[in-house]
């Protein structure tokens, strides 16, 4: 019997308007409405059902959509000149930005190397899991407004992180969806002979291989590693599958590609960054790669790099409780890392001596205070906590002279400011606001908007937001087989008029939810 073979059929994207693929390939589109507005209004029941996602979009968006658009000379072909328009402005080298303003072009090839475990640009690239991620996707995009020397570096997960869903009794069901990464926004890296780049990193004694792929955020390249390929025995294939695995072996090989493939990576593609950023401890290993690349190419000992790249790291820490740091058993590091110490010139307690811990284990957060010169934590608090927790790595210091330092963490306002807000902003404190975000003077303006005004943009946001909580609770009900009047029931749950507060995914006891009640009068 002959062998079935399933044909795949894509759309063709007419020549007037082939540039949506600029648009779906880049994520300028996520904060920018107009231009999911372009996208969306091809087919919306369709854009909800592929979870926004532009890429996925146009392969499956009808042919006669796209050729009637492609067609439509008074709405929607001015609607994609406009949009175009924007995106090539935007995109720009000659447009000044912060960056160029305040330090002109002659800094321009100081790079900045930027390296985390996750990233939530957008949920059409699953690869995140919470707040971490939200925070490194949003330091891309603020990057690229303001014209920093940006390059990012992360993981491409199979899986990424599971898909939460609840069942009748309340409890969690952990579901993984297998990403296509043809049907998601990253594009292979192509190399000078004109092949998928490909790299090697030794993981316990065994060489790697991995995929390096590029997604567009602006004119930021974030580059991912997969180690999902033929060239990899199963087992390794296995290592880029899953975000935050519990097993300690697969963990540390995650954290090998992601630290010391990062480095190959880049330089791989030419890339000198000047200054590295490491943000949480998962790629700290950047450091290690970087004095292997040292000792080996330029005659340097093992502590003379260290000195360098400690003067080129910055790492932010974020974890508040110590059973939150990375660590890993002796038995591990010595399977893992006993080829490194010997490369370097090391002798075993010398490199265990860099992450060693009381508890007889190896940590990471440790191994970055040494490798990094620069040190953050996330707010002024998390300063003080943070302090405490690892005064004893500066014996005899006050804890207000150690060297971490604080910076409160900050958003992308652009996705986080709804559509409506944004056009109120227009309204009453003109387009200017746009390069006005960090002047404190300039948003004093906010009064001049009439409070009624104001709070009914907010409310109308509000019913919008339980409008989307109703219609995935009574999703979810139907799911699990509830009763028809409990179904009912999801379609009234909270009141627009009282304060509600929620927490996505987990309840972490760390995050203080009874904060609100210490002021009971006030509240």
């Amino acid at each position: 019997m002959a062998k079935g073979m399933e044909l795949y059929v894509q759309p063709f994207l007419p020549k007037r308007i082939r540039r949506l693929k600029d648009i779906a390939y880049n994520f300028w589109f996520s904060w920018n409405p107009d231009a999911v507005e372009l996208l969306s209004s091809l087919d919306h029941p369709l854009w909800r059902r592929v979870r926004h996602n532009p890429v996925e979009f146009l392969r499956e968006v009808s042919q006669h959509k796209l050729d009637e658009a492609s067609k439509d000379q008074r709405s929607y072909l001015v609607q994609y000149n406009k949009v175009l328009a924007a995106f090539d402005h935007y995109m720009a080298e000659q447009q000044i930005r912060w960056y160029t303003h305040h330090f002109g072009n002659h800094r321009r090839d100081e790079l900045i190397a930027y390296f985390c475990a996750e990233y939530g640009v957008h949920e059409s690239l699953p690869i995140y899991s919470g707040g971490l991620g939200v925070l490194a996707g949003d330091h891309c995009k603020s990057a690229d407004d303001l014209g920093l020397p940006f390059v990012a570096v992360g993981l491409l997960y199979r899986h990424g992180y599971f898909t939460q869903k609840i069942d009748a009794q309340g409890n969690q069901i952990a579901e993984y969806i297998d990403n296509d990464f043809d049907l998601i926004p990253v594009q292979r890296v192509i190399d000078k002979e004109g092949r998928p780049l490909i790299i090697s990193i030794d993981v316990a004694g065994q060489d790697v291989y991995v995929n390096v792929w590029k997604v567009n955020i602006g004119r930021v390249s974030l580059y991912l590693l997969d180690a999902d390929t033929e060239l990899n025995k199963e087992k390794d294939r296995l290592i880029t599958y899953q975000l935050y695995v519990g097993d300690r072996q697969m963990r540390l090989s995650q954290e090998i590609i992601l630290g010391m493939g990062g480095v190959r990576a880049l330089k791989a593609m030419e890339m000198n960054p000047a200054v590295w950023h490491v943000n949480e401890g998962h790629p700290i290993l950047v450091g290690l790669e970087r004095i292997r690349s040292m000792v080996k190419e330029e005659g340097l000992s093992f502590y003379e790099a260290l000195e360098i790249v400690r003067a080129t790291t910055v790492f932010t820490t974020h974890t508040p409780v110590l059973a939150g740091h990375d660590t890993f058993s002796l038995e591990l590091i010595d399977q893992y890392f006993k080829l490194y110490w010997q490369e370097v010139g090391l002798s075993r307690n010398e490199f265990i001596s860099l992450g060693l811990e009381d508890t007889n284990a190896f940590n990471l957060t440790r191994l970055a205070f040494k490798l990094a010169n620069f040190v953050n934590a996330v707010s002024a608090v998390h300063c003080e906590t943070t302090s405490k927790q690892w005064e004893h790595l500066w014996s005899g210091v006050p804890l207000e002279e150690n060297p971490i330092i604080y910076i409160t963490d900050g958003i992308h306002a652009f996705s986080w400011i709804a559509p409506p807000m944004a056009d109120l902003f227009d309204r009453y404190l003109g387009p200017e606001w746009h390069s006005e975000l960090p002047e404190v003077e300039f948003w004093k303006k906010v009064d001049e908007i009439p409070d009624d005004i104001y709070w009914g943009i907010r409310q109308d946001i509000k019913r919008r937001m339980i409008g989307v909580v109703r219609a995935n609770l009574k999703r979810q009900r139907v799911r699990n087989g509830l009763s028809l009047t409990e179904i009912r029931e999801a379609e009234d749950i909270f009141d627009p008029e009282i304060l509600t507060i929620g927490f996505a995914r987990r309840f972490a006891t760390y995050k203080r939810a009874d904060l609100i009640f210490k002021d009971l009068t006030r509240l």
